[in-house]
């Protein structure tokens, strides 16, 4: 006997025959006021940071990397606040991001220079 595929199908046993006879499946409708936007591309996008200031990123792809474009070490800090242990990226290293991670608090402990960071994140 051949496999059948049936999509889209719901299978009810027809009590009559014993049987299974397919029906298409309900079709639901969609309200267009309460669909939400969904388009949002992921961007590399670069912020600077100035001294000794912070920044709060959101968005942040889980398993990209954030790159420090500046001649200064900047620490991150894992979510909104700069509390904990921060994890030090030095002047044009990396650091890839995991799972936890797409809030970071990036602070800028120099005295002389601003940075810049580099991050793929979602508008």
């Amino acid at each position: 006997m051949n496999p059948v595929l049936l999509e889209n199908c719901m299978l009810p046993i027809d009590s009559d025959k014993g049987s299974i006879k397919p029906t298409p499946a309900p079709v639901m409708e969609l309200d267009k006021d309460k669909m939400r936007k969904t388009s949002a591309k992921a961007k590399v996008m670069t912020s600077t940071i100035k001294l000794q200031d912070k920044l709060t990123l959101k968005g942040i792809i889980i398993g990209s990397t954030i790159e420090n474009l500046g001649a200064e070490a900047v620490h991150l800090y894992k979510g909104k606040t700069t509390t904990g242990n921060p994890i030090i990226i030095p002047a044009g290293g990396k650091f890839g991001v995991p799972k936890g991670h797409s809030i970071i608090t990036v602070s800028n402990p120099s005295l002389l220079n601003s940075v810049k960071v580099s991050t793929l994140r979602i508008n």
